[in-house]
């Protein structure tokens, strides 16, 4: 398993070890790429949507994605 979330009281299995990892934003990729907009933004975040969403703000205000599927 992985997630960005906690182990919740209906999970299954124990921790056997964790990373550190760097984040970012849709928003802050594609503005350090060069990427004016985006067709179709599919997110597979294992309850992480909502967050992934949110950092894609910009984008979405200025209707840069085009569809967004999670």
């Amino acid at each position: 398993m992985s997630s960005f979330l906690a182990l919740g009281q209906d999970g299954w299995g124990d921790i056997v070890s964790q990373r550190q990892i760097e984040l970012s934003t849709v928003d802050k990729y594609c503005l350090q790429h060069e990427i004016p907009s985006i067709d179709l933004l599919k997110s597979d975040t294992q309850g992480f949507d909502l967050e992934v969403i949110k950092g894609a703000q910009r984008l979405l205000d200025a209707k840069k994605i085009r569809l967004l599927t999670a």
